[in-house]
């Protein structure tokens, strides 16, 4: 009992600590970077990592229906395959996000866990969220997507 009770404390204490991928915006912005084109179920993962909770539950539970709302319901990119979750990720949301690391300007403000980075001439949104800074929104898409496609909404 005495060794659950440590090896519990030290998975707490890493668990508060943050993940190495995400303890600065710089960092995120990296790993969001390497696994942006999702060409594996590990990069979709990796991918929606980089985002909040709460983006990333709305992207589950919504890339479905976005494509099937582009496509048509039967279509077959419509799937739930990496395959077809990476074609809706590079198809619509990939290209309006950063392109490089090439950070031109920096404002962190740990006090409300905020973070704007300018990469490549475009504001990049953080969040700092359970001891990681995660990226904030998908670059405008959400909104766009949802504008066009009210049943969106909500979700």
């Amino acid at each position: 009992m005495k060794y659950f009770g440590a090896t519990l404390g030290l998975l707490v204490l890493l668990a508060c600590a943050g993940e190495k991928y995400y303890a600065t915006p710089e960092a995120t912005l990296e790993r969001y970077i390497e696994n942006k084109g999702m060409g594996s179920a590990m990069q979709v993962e990796a991918t929606m990592n980089c985002f909040t909770r709460d983006n990333k539950e709305w992207w589950l539970n919504n890339s479905q229906l976005i494509c099937e709302l582009k496509n048509g319901k039967f279509s077959s990119m419509c799937g739930e395959s990496a395959a077809n979750k990476s074609a809706i990720w590079n198809d619509l949301f990939e290209h309006r996000g950063p392109k490089s690391t090439t950070v031109s300007s920096t404002n962190i403000d740990e006090k409300e866990g905020l973070a704007t980075l300018v990469v490549d001439g475009v504001e990049v949104y953080f969040v700092y969220e359970n001891s990681n800074w995660k990226l904030d929104g998908f670059f405008g898409v959400q909104e766009e997507l949802e504008a066009q496609y009210p049943q969106l909404k909500g979700t």
